[in-house]
């Protein structure tokens, strides 16, 4: 079953965190593949319907719990992390289930 790893923040140093996308874009995305994942969105301009709007909303698909935490856990995305949290606030993150078809919800 494939899980989403969510990640909602605030972009509080835009000249850092611009440098930082720039320069680690292709290493993160190699990396998040070699998991088995793929960034399904990031998007810095999401509607909030209630709760505290943050300027970030990034989505990642794994297709497993252990995958996600895998990489989430890896050297390369703990080195590009630092880059990230350095130029952000208000990190939440969090993992949910996916379901492979409608058949499997209803």
């Amino acid at each position: 079953m494939p899980v989403y790893s969510i990640f909602i923040y605030d972009v509080i140093d835009p000249i850092r965190f611009s440098k930082y996308a720039k320069e680690y874009k292709e290493a993160i995305y190699s990396n998040i593949a070699n998991f088995g994942g793929e960034v399904i969105f990031a998007d810095d301009k999401a509607v909030f319907r209630k709760g505290k709007k943050k300027s970030m909303c990034v989505g990642i698909k794994f297709p497993s719990i252990h995958q996600a935490t895998a990489w989430e856990y890896s050297t390369k995305n703990q080195e590009a992390k630092g880059h990230r949290l350095a130029s952000t606030a208000n990190y939440t993150s969090f993992i949910v289930n996916g379901f492979d078809s409608l058949k499997e919800y209803a």
